[in-house]
């Protein structure tokens, strides 16, 4: 399997497992950061955001992944939606003072999704000019 389709189907896979996980048990998501339980209109938000967009952000990606024609696409979004959120959290780490393991982790795996997906978008553009030579 090429890096670029690798790189989709490892965000695809993330994104529906996290989004499952979110829209069945939202409370989670407040439980991890020790938050009483919050009103059931809030679950019904988590659930959204954090299960339904992740669910059909990782669908995209893992149908991307199997058409050719739309994997550099698909690349750019994963760079953009992984550099969105080390954006928005490192913007938010800093301005609020957070250092914390948990935000550090986070952190460094959105890093790693962004730098995998430039990677991945380098190589099948090298691919696509290789495939046009031959």
């Amino acid at each position: 399997m090429s890096l670029p389709r690798l790189s989709l189907l490892l965000s695809g896979i993330g994104f529906l497992a996290l989004g499952a996980y979110f829209l069945l048990f939202p409370d989670s998501l407040f439980q991890l950061f020790d938050v009483a339980s919050p009103p059931n209109h809030m679950l019904v938000e988590i659930g959204a955001m954090y299960g339904g967009l992740e669910i059909g952000l990782g669908l995209a990606f893992l149908v991307c992944s199997s058409q050719a024609r739309w994997v550099r696409s698909a690349l750019a979004v994963q760079i953009s939606v992984f550099g969105g959120l080390a954006a928005g959290r490192l913007f938010g780490m800093m301005s609020r003072g957070i250092t914390g393991r948990m935000f550090v982790g986070f952190l460094l795996v959105e890093l790693a999704g962004m730098a995998l997906g430039i990677v991945a978008f380098r190589r099948a553009r090298q691919m696509m000019i290789q495939s046009n030579l031959h």
